[in-house]
């Protein structure tokens, strides 16, 4: 996708496709279309815009990650759930995590989340749970469960939609029974 200048219409984004041209053996040849989909995208920028808004809405954590071929993960989407779950406002949480999502967790689980990422972002599972420290505010960490659901857009990049709980209060009152049981 690209925007162009239209001689009558002022600047238009035009998505370019195309297929290899098999039956050529002369070199390459490259069957194309190219289409005028500015209406589409200020169409999807509203949705985007409501759904936005309804995920700020939802109490847990969720987040948009897109995963990059190189491994490295970024946020496209912070809600105000994700923020609150971990002690921060949303600006804070953006100016934290908005260039690498795995930023926040704890250096003990960073190596094995990041080999378990890219298990499930290079394999065929749709979804994965994931279990790990993340940091609060400035208060230590909490840990968290990302339910995390894979989904591959039409320009090939991958994004994760992930959904955070809180976990910590929950380990801690297995352990309180675990602890009660053993005594």
């Amino acid at each position: 996708q690209y925007f162009w200048n239209h001689p009558t219409k002022g600047r238009i984004r035009v998505h370019c496709g195309g297929t290899r041209d098999t039956a050529y053996k002369d070199g390459i040849r490259i069957q194309g279309t190219h289409q005028d989909i500015s209406g589409i995208n200020r169409e999807l920028t509203q949705v985007n815009e409501r759904n936005q808004t309804i995920l700020n809405a939802i109490p847990v954590g969720v987040a948009v990650i897109r995963y990059d071929p190189d491994g490295h993960t970024e946020p496209e989407f912070i809600s105000e759930g994700f923020a609150s779950l971990i002690g921060m406002s949303r600006q804070e949480a953006w100016k934290l995590y908005g260039t690498d999502a795995m930023f926040g967790v704890h250096p003990d689980d960073k190596e094995k989340l990041q080999r378990k990422l890219n298990d499930f972002f290079g394999g065929t599972e749709e979804t994965i749970s994931l279990v790990y420290r993340l940091s609060y505010g400035n208060d230590g960490y909490i840990t968290v469960k990302n339910n995390f659901t894979l989904m591959q857009s039409e320009d090939g990049v991958k994004r994760g939609y992930a959904v955070y709980q809180d976990m910590t209060q929950e380990l801690k009152e297995r352990e309180r029974l675990r602890q009660q049981y053993q005594e």
